[in-house]
């Protein structure tokens, strides 16, 4: 915002870097472009940001647009956020979505594992993401990328890498019991019927019905992947950032096999009460598409997050700064690549 100063600083970044060798500079500025709703909406009276880009491109850098997915940029622009602040878990529960907070406690309600991971645990994390990454076509860095990344991470408690597991076993145990109390609850029902002939009885045995009905498919869903994979069952895996009052969520992967068991929202109400409980200001779901309609190929990935609560974030993006005309010479050798492609 201080022109002044950043004319300043800019003269003299660029006189240090061309005397390094260098013939550009790249920046990507954590500012938010300008204010949004969960919807990705702009709301009306917040802030506009659009003076801090407008002195940017007064001093030559040159701005890669308003660009709204990752793949035209080195980093993300859109995000999603939730506000941690002065919130408990009772209320960050309650205010999400009706459908996530569903799968959340019907996670807590099976006793899933957590897990979090240390360097020699990392392939469990490698191989959910290379199997993610086969699905949705999307890169992978290799395994001693990440083991590198959580020893220099790690030292300051700066990174975690969490596992979601089920014990089948234990799993199934809790599912015939649950269709055990169900029957149970059935019966009474029925006895209840035959003395009054409510509507309202013959609702809730339908209910009861549907939820036996439900459990049978989950004891039949369970049964066989302990045939097909064992009794232990890697779920869900992610990577999180913290730094200062913010926790990151930069990467994730699921099977998709097992993504019934909704291993993949127990992982983000793991770190969010983590966020709670270290008062963290803002848990970060990171990067989604600027593009809200729900015909978008990214559509998921936003509809995910967004029914956790919180808000869409808008980043004012990337920037190139000129040092030396070598940066031209670069930027249409770029262009030419791309075309080719």
């Amino acid at each position: 915002n201080d022109y002044e100063l950043l004319t300043f600083f800019t003269k003299e970044i660029k006189k240090y870097v061309k005397k390094n060798n260098g013939f550009y500079i790249k920046i990507d500025p954590y500012v938010a472009y300008k204010q949004r709703d969960i919807d990705g909406i702009l709301i009306k009276g917040g802030f506009n940001n659009q003076p801090i880009i407008d002195n940017l491109t007064k001093l030559n850098y040159k701005h890669y647009g308003f660009t709204l997915y990752q793949d035209k940029t080195e980093q993300v622009r859109w995000m999603f956020v939730l506000n941690l602040e002065n919130k408990t878990e009772e209320q960050i529960l309650k205010e999400m979505k009706q459908s996530t907070r569903t799968r959340i406690n019907k996670t807590l309600k099976y006793n899933y594992r957590i897990k979090e991971l240390g360097e020699n645990d990392l392939e469990h994390f490698h191989e959910i993401l290379k199997s993610t990454g086969e699905r949705r076509n999307f890169g992978l860095q290799s395994l001693k990328y990440f083991k590198d990344f959580y020893n220099i991470y790690s030292k300051n408690n700066m990174v975690k890498f969490l596992l979601i597991q089920i014990d089948l076993d234990e799993y199934l145990k809790i599912l015939n019991s649950n269709i055990e109390e169900d029957n149970k609850k059935k019966e009474y029902l029925h006895d209840k019927l035959k003395n009054n002939d409510s509507k309202n009885t013959k609702m809730e045995i339908n209910n009861v019905e549907k939820d036996i009905e439900d459990l049978k498919q989950k004891i039949e869903e369970a049964e066989k992947f302990k045939k097909e994979y064992g009794n232990i069952l890697d779920l869900s895996t992610a990577m999180f950032i913290t730094y200062g009052d913010e926790i990151i969520y930069l990467s994730s992967g699921s099977y998709e096999e097992f993504m019934t068991l909704n291993g993949q929202y127990l992982t983000q109400w793991e770190m969010i009460k983590y966020g709670i409980k270290n008062n963290f200001k803002r848990y970060n779901f990171y990067g989604i598409s600027g593009n809200f309609d729900t015909k978008d190929s990214q559509y998921g990935i936003y509809n995910f997050k967004r029914g956790f609560n919180g808000y869409v974030v808008e980043l004012i993006g990337e920037f190139d700064l000129p040092v030396t005309y070598h940066y031209y010479i670069y930027s249409l050798l770029k262009k030419l690549k791309n075309i080719i492609k």
